[in-house]
């Protein structure tokens, strides 16, 4: 079993745009958002505990990080596609 302790995070915040999350007795919790002109989003990822752990099994949490920074969400909603895992995700 991988354990990362309770922390919180954040991947990248600009004025328009940011993503931040947190990991809480083993569950992670991504939170990003994009405010635009026309266009405002907020979207929330709510992993189980079972995902968090495939997760951060397939990468470690600082290359998942690393990855977010690079590609932002397509990449990461790509992955977990590939990989099976699926976060409850809300939008507002």
């Amino acid at each position: 079993m991988i354990t990362i302790g309770d922390i919180d995070f954040t991947v990248y915040k600009e004025t328009n745009v940011g993503l931040s999350g947190s990991i809480k007795k083993g569950c992670l919790h991504l939170e990003s958002y994009v405010y635009g002109e026309d266009y405002d989003s907020e979207k929330y990822y709510d992993f189980s505990e079972e995902d968090t752990e495939r997760l951060f099994s397939i990468n470690s949490f600082d290359v998942f990080l690393i990855n977010l920074r690079q590609g932002r969400l397509r990449w990461m909603e790509s992955f977990l596609e590939d990989y099976d895992i699926h976060p409850k995700t809300s939008c507002f």
